[in-house]
């Protein structure tokens, strides 16, 4: 009797897959169609999304060359003003006292220089990796 009964529930499951089948199936069809549709634009997408992180790193390279050239010249100028203190005629002995401070001056420029050269140098390793 537990058999017969079982048996008979068997029966209307399957005629109620049976009738859930097609519209399922339908449904199915439905979704593989849209995921078609969509495929070409969402393609399109994720290759304009790589050429605009291929851009936005360029850009970031372009930025750590102008910064490092930017660099590049004050060096140069902090040099040249530098070279040209050199140029200038000895102190007389009544001008002793401002020697030390000449000198100090001379060498926070010459410390600033270095510091933005090694800057330029940071700014250069960052970048040489990387194809323009």
């Amino acid at each position: 009797s537990a058999f017969l009964k079982l048996s008979g529930m068997l029966v209307n499951i399957d005629s109620m897959v049976a009738v859930l089948r097609e519209p399922l199936s339908g449904i199915n069809e439905k979704v593989e169609k849209l995921k078609n549709v969509l495929k070409g634009p969402l393609e399109e997408q994720r290759k304009l999304k790589e050429e605009l992180n291929a851009a936005q790193l360029k850009r970031n390279l372009l930025e750590l060359n102008l910064s490092a050239w930017d660099s590049l010249r004050k060096v140069e100028a902090e040099v040249d003003r530098l070279g040209s203190k050199e140029g200038t005629e000895p102190k007389k002995i009544s001008d002793v006292s401002d020697t030390s401070y000449d000198e100090d001056l001379v060498t926070m420029d010459l410390e600033r220089a270095s510091q933005r050269l090694a800057e330029v140098m940071f700014l250069t390793s960052q970048s040489e990796h990387h194809d323009m």
